[in-house]
């Protein structure tokens, strides 16, 4: 899986800790290890992409340890982010049927990242 995919649903990797199924627990205990290797890159993640920021932008005068990035510096940051989500990442979510998940109540959005990491699949 690619960095990009759990960067782009980290709110539904958030979100999907507080599904509450019954008589599924090897479900959540796989559902919950492959949280916890997700979080670990999404940390491992901000903080690459932080140093990038330190590297390419500017420390703000009005807040120390804060950076900015001017226009110029915009492209270069940006090339350097897509080249950081581009690495692949071991994760695998367990699946779900969506028909399992009767009575869970979650967004639309949210249910765009589950789809997205194959965590909840038709059949």
């Amino acid at each position: 899986m690619k960095l990009e995919t759990l960067v782009q649903n980290e709110l539904a990797i958030a979100k999907i800790t507080k599904i509450e199924l019954k008589n599924n627990h090897q479900f959540l205990w796989d559902l919950d290890e492959a949280v916890e290797e997700a979080t670990k890159h999404l940390k491992k993640y901000h903080e690459k992409r932080n140093e990038l920021l330190k590297e390419h932008g500017e420390e703000t005068r009005e807040k120390p340890g804060s950076y900015y990035l001017k226009p110029d510096q915009v492209k270069p940051f940006n090339e350097a982010v897509e080249n950081l989500v581009k690495v692949d990442v071991k994760v695998k979510f367990p699946s779900i049927k969506l028909s399992e998940m009767n009575g869970i109540e979650m967004s639309m959005e949210i249910m765009r990242g589950l789809k997205a990491l194959n965590i909840v699949t038709i059949k």
